[in-house]
C-alpha cells in the first residue's frame, strides 16, 4: 500500500466534514485551504492506485428495547415491633396436678384505647386456647396433665371478634402439668420365704409408665393398667419386713404404709417313725346301766339255764368295737369270780345268738356237783386280736344260783 494514499484520503475525508459544517464566511476566508485540498486530491488520484475496499464485518449486536412501562416493584414486608416478653413461669416449669397456675408478661409500653394482650395457650397436635384482655396476666383454672406450650402479642380490635396483629409475638414457653402422684394400697401375697421366687400383685392408683416398684430393692416390675403391677420377688431377699414403694419417672410416690415380709425358712426336723398307739374310745358319760332280767336261781345237772338282761343305751353311739361280756363261774367266799369257767364276748345281733341272751348247758354231773354259781354281764369294747375285751364301759350287779345234782338224772 502507499502510504500516501493512506493520507490523501484521511484529508479528503477532513476537507468534507468541515465543508459541511462552516458558514460561508468561513468559505471566504480559507478558500486558499479549500484550494490546496483540491490539489492535493488531484495529485493522489493521478501518482497512486485506489486503496482497496476490505470484506464487511458482521456482528451479532443486541437490540434494547426501550418500553414506557416500568417494571414491577415488590414492597419490603413491614417488621412488627417486639414488644411483649414473657415473666413467669420460666420455661420447662412443672406442676402437680389439680392446682392453678398464673402466667406474667411485660410490654414495653402501654396499650392504646384499641389494643389489647392475645394470650395462646395450646398443647402440641390441638387448637390453642385465646383470651384477649388489657392485663399482663392471667390464672388458668386447674388443667390436666400435659406439656402445655404460650406465647403472647399486642393486637388491634377491628371490630367485633376481629383483631390485627400489631406486635411481634413472644418467645414460646413451655409448662408441664403432672399427673398425680402414684399410691400404693396393698400387695398379695404379704410374705414368703427366703430365697422362693414368689410372685406378687401391688394394688394402688395413678400409677404411669415408667414406673419404679421398691422392695428392698428396685425390681422389674410390669405395668397392667393405672392400678396393677406385677413382679417377682428376688431369691436373693435376706429375711426382713420391706416397705412397697411405687415411684413415677419424675421420682415422685407417696409415703407406703405397706409392708412385704420375708421370713427365714423354717429348720428342718428328722422324720421320726409313728408310734403305733392303740385307739381308745372314751365312753360317752352317763351311760345307763344293765338290769338282768330273770336271774336263775337253781339249775339241775343235765338243764339249760337262760341267762337275760336288758339295756336301754345306743349301739351307735358306741362304736363297732362295743360287745357283752358274759361272765359266770364258781364263787368263791370273800372273791368274786375267783374261779371264772367262762367268759363270752357277744355281739349284738349276731345269728348265733340272740341279742341279750344266753343259754348254758349245765351237763357236766361229775365236774359240778352241787355249787354256788355266780354270773353277770359288761358292756365292754372288744380286743378282737386277742379274743378278750380291753376295757369294761359299764356292768350289772352279780347274781347267783345253785347247780342242783339228781344222781337219776345223771348217766351210768
Amino acid at each position: 500500500m502507499n502510504p500516501l494514499s493512506g493520507n490523501c484520503s484521511n484529508l479528503h475525508r477532513l476537507v468534507i466534514e468541515h465543508w459541511r459544517t462552516t458558514s460561508t464566511a468561513v468559505l471566504t476566508t480559507f478558500l486558499p485551504l479549500i484550494c490546496l485540498a483540491a490539489l492535493i486530491t488531484f495529485l493522489n488520484l493521478a501518482c497512486s492506485s485506489p486503496a482497496p475496499t476490505p470484506p464487511p464485518t458482521h456482528y451479532c449486536t443486541p437490540t434494547l428495547m426501550v418500553t414506557d412501562t416500568p417494571l414491577p416493584s415488590v414492597a419490603p414486608t413491614p417488621t412488627l415491633p417486639s414488644l411483649v416478653s414473657l415473666e413467669k413461669p420460666e420455661d420447662d416449669y412443672c406442676m402437680e396436678c389439680g392446682t392453678d397456675l398464673t402466667l406474667w408478661w411485660d410490654c414495653v409500653r402501654k396499650l392504646l384505647g384499641d389494643e389489647y394482650y392475645r394470650l395462646k395457650v395450646w398443647v402440641e397436635g390441638h387448637d390453642p386456647s385465646i383470651f384477649y384482655q388489657k392485663g399482663k396476666s392471667l390464672a388458668l383454672p386447674a388443667l390436666a396433665p400435659e406439656e402445655y406450650k404460650w406465647a403472647v402479642a399486642v393486637v388491634r380490635s377491628m371490630g367485633p371478634d376481629a383483631y390485627e396483629q400489631v406486635s411481634e409475638e413472644s418467645e414460646r414457653r413451655h409448662f408441664h402439668v403432672l399427673p398425680p402422684a402414684p399410691v400404693v394400697h396393698s400387695i398379695s401375697p404379704t410374705s414368703t420365704l427366703e430365697g422362693r421366687a414368689e410372685t406378687v400383685v401391688v394394688s394402688g392408683e395413678n400409677f404411669t409408665a415408667p414406673v419404679t416398684l421398691t422392695i428392698g430393692s428396685p425390681l422389674q416390675a410390669t405395668l397392667l393398667d393405672s392400678g396393677i403391677i406385677t413382679a417377682i420377688m428376688p431369691t436373693t431377699l435376706r429375711a426382713g419386713i420391706y416397705t412397697v414403694t411405687v415411684q413415677d419417672s419424675m421420682g415422685r410416690g407417696v409415703s407406703s404404709t405397706v409392708f412385704f415380709t420375708v421370713a427365714e425358712p423354717p429348720t428342718p426336723t428328722p422324720a421320726v417313725p409313728p408310734t403305733r398307739v392303740p385307739p381308745t374310745r372314751t365312753p360317752p358319760p352317763a351311760l345307763p346301766g344293765i338290769t338282768l332280767i330273770s336271774p336263775i336261781s337253781n339249775v339241775h345237772v343235765g338243764r339249760s339255764a337262760e341267762m337275760t338282761w336288758e339295756w336301754p343305751g345306743s349301739w351307735q353311739a358306741l362304736g363297732p368295737d362295743a360287745v357283752f361280756a358274759i361272765r359266770w363261774g364258781l364263787a368263791s367266799e370273800g372273791e368274786l369270780h375267783s374261779q371264772v369257767w367262762c367268759t363270752v364276748i357277744q355281739r349284738p345281733g349276731e345269728s348265733w345268738c340272740p341279742d341279750k341272751k344266753w343259754l348254758v348247758d349245765f351237763t357236766d354231773c361229775d365236774d359240778l356237783g352241787e355249787r354256788a354259781m355266780v354270773w353277770n354281764v359288761a358292756l365292754a369294747l372288744a380286743d378282737w386280736e386277742a379274743r378278750s375285751y380291753r376295757q369294761v364301759l359299764v356292768q350289772s350287779e352279780l347274781a347267783y344260783f345253785r347247780v342242783q345234782t339228781n344222781i337219776n338224772d345223771c348217766p351210768p
